[in-house]
């Protein structure tokens, strides 16, 4: 029989149990501290081994923060510099002249406030230094946090100076580019009416019975009238093409009256005169784009002497001997004719003369040159082969020289054919097309005066009808190339259709270059440059027509 347990024995019971809890709670709060101090060890040890990589990190940062492209500028809340990258020294140097900790006040012009505006994004500040020669800086702004609180600002300055320079010199070209789409079509519009003129008058002038004064009053409208169709071409011919029209010229002759036509346009306190050497000077050139060069070095050396000076176009003969010094790089030995145009003007900076051929480069102020002018006339000097060279010194003046291989056969020059030397027709048909009446009368003028029968049209559909009326006695057609809806390489190539051995010539007012081959290669014969000259035109089609 089981005795219920005394009151005494419960009593030891139920201390011992306590004990046993008491001592279990211990046991188990002993072995959390041993699990806590066990993880803490860990930590420590895994600090230990993350502090050199965090050490390695921090100098990474440090150095990627040094060596960016970008200049980088930590302010505080108070707009003090607090860190800086070396490249941002340079152009804190260069927009605020302060180090690090020193209070920012503004970036060029700007107040540090109105540039912690924040811009919208993708944006950014631009600001200029104050320099002589200012630089660009793009600033970007970034606002600093630290615990939900403001703790500063980072700025990102880059420098845009040649960025700038290179987006203007794009601006500047898309405005010549749309300038010159304008330009064009007047320019057209312009050189047929001085087409027509100068034909008209050249008619005139080689009429039997002509007054002598009228005669002469006629060269000159021929004259002035040619200058005019040379100016439109200067106007719209930014990259002048070659023409392979060379030919040798008496320079004398050419350059006098160059002479001519510039004393209208040169301001009268400036004192310009022609200077040259005795005898004849004979070169292979094309006279309108060599004018157009010297026009350009003579506008320059104008603009070099707002206050007035002299200015000095001059004519030479120099050699080159073998083995000797030549006044431009890789210039070969032998004879040269040299033109030279002088003024007492500004003159270049020392700095700037390696560049002054440079497209686009120039020393005037915004908005007062385009930096073609000498890249352009040594472009003309090169298709001559030809050499330049450019004798400067700031305060004292210019000289551009030009020097043009020599032409030693004086027999071989153009431009003395008389009239009555001129090739004459036999009567021969010719279908003249042109859209502009003007030229149309003009040109039909000269060719009856050749001693040829013109057959004219107004458009490419007229011409395609009078062909088919007259093909058995047109002998040559001669068209404008630019006409509304058929112009004319257009117009030949339906008139090869009706007759495949068609003979047709070209009209157009700007030189033909690289694609004068490719109409070659289709079958046009050949072209003429437009005003009409008597002589090249008597020359071109006698050619085409003789067997």
């Amino acid at each position: 029989m089981v005795q219920d347990p005394s009151a005494e024995s419960l009593k030891r019971i139920e201390a011992l149990a306590g004990y046993a809890g008491a001592a279990l709670r211990a046991r188990l709060m002993q072995a959390d501290m041993q699990i806590q101090i066990d993880r803490l060890k860990t930590t420590s040890r895994d600090l230990q081994q993350l502090r050199p990589l965090l050490r390695e990190t921090q100098q990474r940062l440090e150095k990627l923060i040094q060596h960016l492209p970008q200049g980088i500028v930590m302010l505080d809340t108070a707009f003090h510099v607090v860190m800086v990258n070396p490249l941002g020294q340079d152009y804190l140097a260069v927009l605020a002249d302060i180090g690090v900790g020193e209070r920012l006040a503004a970036l060029g012009v700007y107040p540090i406030e109105l540039l912690l505006l924040m811009p919208e994004e993708g944006h950014h500040h631009e600001v200029e230094s104050q320099e002589t020669a200012p630089r660009a800086f793009e600033v970007e702004v970034h606002a600093l946090e630290s615990q939900g609180e403001a703790g500063g600002w980072l700025l990102v300055l880059n420098d845009v100076t040649e960025k700038r320079q290179v987006r203007q010199q794009l601006q500047q070209k898309e405005h010549l580019a749309n300038v010159g789409q304008g330009v064009a079509g007047m320019a057209h519009d312009f050189n047929n009416l001085l087409s027509g003129t100068i034909s008209l008058a050249r008619s005139l002038e080689v009429l039997d019975g002509m007054p002598a004064v009228a005669r002469d009053r006629l060269a000159r409208i021929v004259e002035l009238g040619q200058h005019g169709s040379s100016l439109v071409r200067q106007m719209i011919d930014v990259t002048p093409a070659p023409t392979n029209i060379a030919q040798p010229l008496n320079v004398d002759v050419f350059l006098s009256e160059t002479c001519e036509l510039l004393k209208h346009v040169i301001p009268k306190q400036i004192y310009f005169f022609l200077a040259s050497d005795a005898g004849q000077h004979v070169a292979r050139i094309d006279a309108v784009p060599l004018q157009q060069a010297l026009m350009n070095l003579v506008a320059n050396a104008v603009d070099a002497m707002p206050q007035g000076g002299k200015l000095r176009l001059g004519l030479s003969r120099a050699t080159c001997l073998a083995g000797e010094p030549t006044p431009c790089p890789d210039m070969p030995p032998g004879e040269w004719v040299v033109l030279t145009v002088s003024d007492t003007g500004s003159g270049i900076p020392a700095d700037a003369l390696p560049h002054v051929f440079e497209s686009f480069f120039t020393t005037k102020p915004p908005g007062k040159g385009t930096g073609l002018g000498l890249s352009q006339v040594h472009s003309i000097v090169k298709q001559h082969q030809g050499y330049m060279n450019i004798e400067s010194e700031e305060g004292e003046g210019t000289s551009v020289l030009i020097y043009l291989p020599a032409v030693h056969d004086r027999t071989a020059v153009v431009g003395a054919d008389r009239e009555e030397d001129l090739p004459q027709g036999q009567g021969e048909v010719v279908l003249l097309v042109d859209d502009e009446i003007i030229v149309r009368e003009g040109s039909k003028a000269l060719l009856e005066y050749l001693g040829y029968q013109v057959l004219t049209a107004d458009n490419g559909q007229h011409a395609l009808d009078v062909y088919r009326s007259h093909q058995d006695e047109i002998a040559l057609v001669l068209t404008d190339m630019v006409m509304p809806e058929i112009d004319g390489v257009r117009l030949f190539h339906q008139l090869r259709q009706l007759n495949p051995e068609v003979l047709s010539v070209l009209m157009t007012g700007y030189p033909l270059g690289e694609e004068r081959q490719q109409l070659l290669q289709q079958g046009i014969v050949d072209w003429i440059q437009k005003p009409l000259d008597l002589a090249v035109l008597a020359q071109t089609v006698h050619r085409i027509l003789t067997p």
